[in-house]
């Protein structure tokens, strides 16, 4: 396969040739209220959730989304914006076997 042009991502300094699809992910490690302790804060047990450790309700996890911090909760601060942005480039044209490709054939 050959490609009409390199894919670049000028912000990280890559260039790549013959290929169909560049995209940056990108994703923040921040705390996250953890399933369980959401299902438990119903308010259905009231002494049940005084006993909880406040350090059992969060985990820190890679998230794609920002998740807004929950200021009374040991001060736990999660970023309120992202450095850098997701993104996708896709080649405006390849050639496969002599078979010349379009940017929608090879999105």
């Amino acid at each position: 396969m050959t490609t009409s042009d390199p894919l670049e991502d000028t912000t990280f300094g890559l260039t790549v040739q013959n290929v169909l699809r560049l995209r940056r992910k990108v994703e923040m490690y921040q705390y996250a209220e953890k399933p369980e302790a959401t299902e438990s804060m119903d308010g259905s047990d009231d002494e049940e959730q005084e006993n909880t450790n406040v350090d059992d309700k969060f985990e820190l996890k890679f998230n794609d989304k920002l998740i807004e911090s929950v200021p009374h909760h040991n001060n736990r601060q999660n970023p309120t914006h992202f450095p850098f942005k997701s993104q996708q480039q896709i080649v405006k044209r390849a050639t496969l076997n002599n078979f010349e490709l379009d940017a929608t054939q090879c999105a």
